[in-house]
């Protein structure tokens, strides 16, 4: 009997859930090559219970991704539902017009597919964030640089948009996150006042299906830029100082306090990523200057410094946005 007729006979001669147990503890790079071994693996491989399985067995890998700025659309969103990454709008290279573009890529099979492009005008800088199985979208600009109000959500396994109602406010150039039940939009400004960015923030509660408006007063006083913030699913929210600061806060009532700063070489134009308690930052020193990775870790009331990512030749350039998928 050869080697591989050995391994198929042990493997088919094990009970169900034993097997269960070994795949929840595959690379997920093996995903695309499992799911063509059966039926059964290629269904259980592709379905939400098995990404909430290896989640609750604590197996499931947080994973970093950049928006390379020479790879994808110039200022297109990033979102992550599940083991799925979905890439949304951005402007075309060559002619710099806005898309309307969606881009679906699935860590569970290793391919890319093209999503139904987002509905109404062409929109950019508008905020995003995914949970619960869908991409939500608010505010940006439309191609007349009117800061927009829209919003609407992307259910990824049907393929399917539908519109929200309108927020209260214009919101140009918002970030988005999605923190339990609700979408955070935060920031932005509106179309007789660009460029200068407010201090409050928006939530579409996905069960009350409805906008609350949220005032935070607080981010002034500590000088943050509401452009750039970032919630690490445990009820943290971060957000950058234009000091040089990282803030953070416990869930949508607490205060917001510093807990880091910025090295000289990130304090420009920082990204903002988290999870648990671990927060990256990719900044610059200066227009001209390169980018600078920092990986921080929350220790009681500060985030201290672990390392500073440096990623590999082939990967290296300008990093436009981030994206935190856990697989």
């Amino acid at each position: 009997m050869g080697e591989n007729s050995m391994k198929k006979t042990l493997m088919s001669s094990l009970p169900e859930e034993i097997v269960d147990e070994c795949l929840i503890r595959v690379h997920h790079q093996s995903f695309p090559l499992l799911r063509g071994v059966c039926r059964r693996w290629n269904q259980l491989l592709g379905s939400p219970d098995f990404l909430r399985f290896r989640r609750s067995a604590g197996h499931a890998r947080s994973l970093l991704i950049p928006g390379l700025r020479e790879n994808v659309p110039r200022f297109c969103r990033l979102a992550a539902v599940g083991g799925v990454l979905v890439v949304l709008g951005g402007w075309d290279p060559d002619t710099w017009t806005a898309s309307d573009g969606v881009y679906v890529y699935s860590f569970l099979t290793g391919s890319w597919r093209r999503g139904r492009s987002m509905p109404g005008p062409r929109r950019s800088f508008f905020a995003c964030s995914g949970g619960s199985g869908m991409v939500f979208v608010a505010g940006g600009r439309d191609e007349d640089k009117n800061a927009l109000r829209s919003a609407m959500v992307y259910d990824v396994s049907a393929d399917q948009w539908t519109e929200l109602p309108e927020m209260r406010s214009e919101r140009d150039d918002c970030d988005g996150m999605f923190i339990d039940r609700g979408f955070l939009v935060v920031g932005g400004c509106g179309t007789a006042i660009q460029a200068k960015f407010g201090w409050s923030a928006e939530e579409f509660d996905i069960w009350e299906w409805r906008w609350r408006s949220i005032v935070e007063d607080a981010l002034e006083a500590e000088g943050c830029c509401l452009r750039s913030c970032a919630a690490s699913g445990e009820g943290r929210i971060y957000s950058c100082g234009i000091n040089g600061r990282l803030v953070m806060k416990e869930g949508r009532d607490g205060g917001w306090k510093t807990v880091a700063e910025f090295p000289e070489d990130a304090q420009m134009a920082p990204l903002l990523a988290s999870w648990g308690t671990n927060v990256v930052v990719v900044g610059s020193g200066g227009n001209s200057s390169e980018q600078a990775i920092y990986m921080y870790e929350m220790e009681g009331e500060k985030a201290v410094v672990r390392r500073r990512l440096v990623p590999p030749a082939e990967y290296s350039g300008h990093i436009q946005n981030i994206c935190r998928i856990e697989i």
